[in-house]
């Protein structure tokens, strides 16, 4: 393995100042060559190194103007074959501001003019080129096409370094369709041209390449081994743009194994180069990475700063934008800034659904592309038989005109009688109906008018429920969190309304103990989640804040806030609103459980057998039992035991043969005869058992049922 070698690279650092400027000058001397008195010809050179690479990836928006300017020199000129390099560069330009249909478009162009100059190496560029859209646009069966036969004209023209570019772009598309033992081989035919080509740019994207499979396949050994080549053949080579988005892979390397003080080191290096040669995206991934891994390190106002100088690099990339509200969600969460964590919560979950719309964008792009195509197979297919259609019809159509004619001349004649005896009956019934469908007409535009009111209001009825919905779904246990905390589980969760008066919540106790909570709050709906809402903080209160960590103190505060929280409610119950729940502590270290309930019960599945452990009698809330404390359990725990909770949705819903409730005993059953099945089973069955069992019936309640097996 070769050693890197630090003097050279900090040499690279002392000089990227030098670089940035050097291609600030030449990016003004193109530009004076072409407000000069300089030949069309010598200016569409000056364009063409322009557009590409100096603004295609910068400033693409720069690049498409200069594009279109190059276009008409060249077209006025006929300058073809400098025009097939300006419409390829164009469309570069559009494919990097994600109009793929303008990109498509002029991609064709050159492919077209290519083909008609019989230039072998441009035809394959460009097919390669329109593999490059259609993977950008998920259409990787195309791309793929696309590449392979860009192949095999580069091949035949001996371009090595376009070739190994074009295997570079199959060896991705290979990993995103799962096949990495192909991905591995593209990418090992990508450095074999790389090389014979000479260029050290195209080795270092291969070693590169080589290093995002092996990340993939999880073999970290090899994938260190050829990212860490990549590195240091592009600081051979200069090639800064490269070397930043190597370093930006490395770090995520170092990322994925929770190594973040070395994925900082390598994130902060990419971070470095792109700001110095304005690669913005560059830059804002290198800082959105960072801020991940200043929040694992619980450097909370370090990553806050660095998500948000991101979002400001690149506020047009939704799904860099999504995932800097996410680490702002959690940062703001972890420092207990509730409001802003809110409302990165909101931005998430808004950029989410403009990020679904936009694929939604593509695929309708990708439709049209199809149809587009379809429809001029077709057309080739039948033009032939067209023309020989056209020809019969003429005959057939003389003939048929006399006959026609003739048909018609008696139609008229018995038409016009016929009219003029039902003339005067429909003149007189004219008048009658017109003065019913003036009635009738304004009838109906009231009646419209209501039920436009009526959908507009129902709309923006459900809309704020599903905005509700999102918001109570932020707030319930995430999967990061309980994927870190508990070995295998499964939660079937089915409101009865949108919104839900059941939830699941969890969190590290102060002692590093996990807690988790399975609650059922009076009623479901609206008024449901804001019970639900209402008694997570309290929750929240009593185990972030006051640190509590015996179940039943926890429940005895909750119980007390909700009281305090509803008793001057102005009803004449004075707040008896609360839940039912029970909540579960665990101890992996010593595998015991502490736990207190309100009502619902603990199930403990044991090979065929379920051990319940009792449930205190009283609700968390307003009741003639409420000054007596809550008890705590505790329960120790086997290898492979299975920990039920759950709400009593599932056993109360109506349904079956007689319509019955399900009851807590074929629940029991239910349980102990799938208890073999692996979680993601038993939740599947719990879901199609209790769907056959509905039927066409009304759910009753909101359903909560949780499974967490002991590893």
């Amino acid at each position: 393995m070769r050693i890197f070698k630090p003097h050279f690279f900090s040499l690279l650092l002392v000089f990227l100042p030098l670089l940035a400027s050097s291609q600030q000058k030449k990016i003004d001397s193109l530009r004076h060559i072409y407000f000069s008195n300089a030949p069309d010809s010598t200016k569409l050179d000056a364009l063409n190194a322009l557009i590409w690479p100096l603004y295609s990836n910068s400033v693409p928006d720069s690049g498409i103007k200069y594009g279109h300017i190059a276009v008409r020199i060249g077209e006025k000129n006929k300058l073809l074959s400098k025009l097939t390099v300006t419409y390829r560069r164009l469309a570069i330009c559009y494919t990097n501001i994600t109009d793929f249909k303008q990109a498509l478009f002029y991609h064709q162009k050159s492919l077209t003019l290519a083909r008609q100059l019989d230039r072998t190496k441009d035809i394959g560029i460009a097919l390669g080129n329109i593999g490059v859209v259609y993977q950008d646009l998920g259409d990787q069966t195309k791309a793929l096409d696309y590449n392979l036969q860009c192949i095999r004209f580069l091949e035949k023209a001996g371009d090595t370094y376009s070739v190994s570019n074009n295997y570079y772009n199959i060896g991705l598309i290979y990993k995103d369709m799962g096949e990495s033992g192909k991905a591995l081989e593209a990418m090992r035919k990508c450095i074999h041209n790389a090389r014979a080509s000479g260029n050290n740019n195209a080795l270092g994207v291969g070693y590169n390449g080589m290093g995002i499979i092996f990340k993939v396949k999880k073999e970290y050994d090899s994938a260190a081994w050829y990212y860490r080549k990549g590195i240091l053949t592009n600081i051979e080579g200069g090639n800064l743009y490269n070397l930043s988005e190597a370093y930006v892979n490395y770090g995520s390397y170092f990322t994925e194994l929770k190594q973040y003080d070395s994925a900082i080191v390598y994130l902060n290096k990419s971070l470095k180069i792109a700001t110095d040669i304005n690669l913005k995206g560059e830059a804002a991934n290198a800082l959105a990475n960072l801020a991940f891994c200043s929040i694992k390190k619980g450097q909370y106002k370090t990553g806050i700063s660095q998500a948000l100088q991101s979002l400001r690099l690149l506020p047009e990339d939704l799904g860099n934008k999504a995932y800097c509200y996410e680490i702002l969600m959690e940062a703001y969460g972890s420092t207990g800034d509730y409001e802003n964590a809110m409302k990165a919560t909101v931005i998430k979950y808004a950029t989410e659904d403009s990020l679904r719309k936009m694929n939604v964008s593509k695929d309708l792009i990708k439709l049209n592309l199809q149809f587009e195509y379809d429809k001029k197979a077709a057309a080739d297919s039948i033009r032939f038989h067209e023309q020989k259609k056209i020809s019969e019809a003429k005959v057939d159509a003389a003939t048929s005109r006399l006959r026609m004619e003739k048909t018609v001349r008696y139609a008229l004649v018995i038409g016009l009688f016929i009219l003029l005896v039902f003339s005067y009956f429909i003149f007189t019934r004219f008048r009658l109906i017109k003065k019913q469908n003036i009635i009738i007409d304004n009838q109906q535009k009231e009646t419209q008018k209501q039920k436009a009111l009526l959908e507009e209001k129902q709309k923006e009825i459900i809309d704020s429920i599903n905005y509700a919905n999102r918001i109570q779904r932020a707030l319930l246990a995430t999967d990061t969190l309980l994927k870190q905390n508990l070995g295998s589980y499964f939660i079937f969760f089915n409101p009865k309304a949108i919104v839900s008066g059941d939830f699941y919540w969890a969190s590290k106790l102060s002692d590093g103990r996990f807690t988790f909570v399975t609650a059922d709050c009076t009623g479901h709906g609206v008024p449901g989640a804001f019970m639900s809402l209402l008694n997570i903080s309290f929750l929240n209160e009593a185990i972030n804040e006051r640190l509590l960590t015996d179940p039943g103190k926890i429940l005895d505060l909750v119980r007390m806030r909700v009281i305090e929280a509803l008793s001057e409610d102005g009803s004449m119950e004075g707040g008896k609103d609360g839940m039912d729940c029970n909540i579960v502590v665990y101890d992996f270290k010593t595998n015991t459980i502490e736990y207190a309930a309100a009502h619902n019960p603990v199930w403990i599945c044991r090979g065929k057998e379920i051990i319940e452990l009792k449930a205190d009698k009283m609700p968390v809330g307003k009741h003639d039992k409420d000054s007596v404390p809550f008890s705590t359990h505790s329960f120790s725990l086997q290898k492979d035991d299975l920990v039920y909770t759950f709400t009593d949705g599932y056993a109360d819903q109506f349904g079956g043969p007689k319509g019955k409730k399900f009851k807590y005993k074929q629940l029991y059953q239910l349980l102990t005869d799938n208890s073999t099945l692996s979680l993601v089973q038993q939740r599947e069955l719990l879901y199609k058992t209790f769907s056959d069992w509905k039927g066409e019936l009304e759910q009753i309640d909101d359903v909560c049922v949780v499974g967490i097996q002991i590893n």
